[in-house]
């Protein structure tokens, strides 16, 4: 049995690869606690023979993750990173390593699906990335904006009149304060998106395969022209083809 791990800015994600059986789960990491936190959340995983592993996350967590893993289960799991090839992708970064190891396995997966059809790939974590992938392979690029949380709390932080509240994002023209902060933030990222994917369209050539993961994914991918399949598990299905690399 194979454990893969994806270590976000908030969230951890995870999935238990056995032959042809498949099972993920997430859970918004809490605090600084973290051992405690995997006790809650893993306490009925059987040991996996092999942990794969891929962070953006802060160092400390994924060594906790590390200690974790060594002690109650005697697996010391293998953390991956973006190189300058891997299962078909060719990584334009003049440092591959430096590419988000999130942004790699999601391209690799992409590709998997895709085959020698180009794709585009958009994650809505914490960050929203937007990538693009050529019909030969070649990640030719992408963009990172500010996530919906992250740019909700930089227009509150930095106006003295508004105020970081749950607010509904349906309400378009918005009569309340909070519903206008959520709906602009919303509607503003979706545009971006859009317009971003419409430019990748005309570069490619080609009509993408066009793949959607994250935790927002579910509220920006209805409010694209553009038709999107969204993946929830598209970084752990990468890491799951990067893992094979190192049987």
């Amino acid at each position: 049995m194979r454990l893969l791990i994806d270590l976000g800015n908030n969230r951890l994600k995870w999935a238990v690869s056995d032959g042809d059986q498949w099972r993920s789960d997430a859970a918004t990491v809490s605090g600084t606690h973290l051992e405690t936190f995997l006790d809650e959340i893993w306490r009925g995983l059987p040991a996996p023979d092999q942990v794969v592993a891929g962070s953006v996350a802060q160092p400390q967590r994924a060594e906790q993750i590390s200690q974790w893993c060594q002690t109650h289960w005697q697996v010391v799991p293998r953390w991956v990173s973006a190189c300058s090839q891997q299962k078909g992708v060719t990584n334009c970064y003049t440092k591959p390593e430096t590419l988000g190891v999130d942004r790699w396995a999601a391209l690799i997966a992409a590709r998997d699906q895709a085959g020698q059809t180009p794709a585009v790939v958009v994650d809505c974590g914490t960050a929203v990335t937007v990538d693009a992938l050529a019909a030969n392979g070649r990640f030719i690029g992408g963009v990172i904006l500010p996530g919906l949380h992250m740019a909700r709390h930089a227009l509150t932080e930095g106006a003295s009149n508004l105020h970081m509240s749950q607010g509904d994002a349906s309400r378009l023209p918005a009569c309340r304060t909070e519903d206008a902060v959520a709906a602009g933030t919303l509607h503003g990222l979706a545009g971006a998106i859009a317009h971003i994917l419409t430019l990748y369209r005309q570069q490619l050539g080609a009509e993408p395969l066009g793949l959607i993961t994250g935790g927002d994914a579910s509220q920006i991918a209805p409010l694209l022209a553009h038709e999107l399949i969204i993946e929830p598990d598209l970084v752990l299905k990468g890491l799951a083809l990067m893992a094979d690399d190192l049987c």
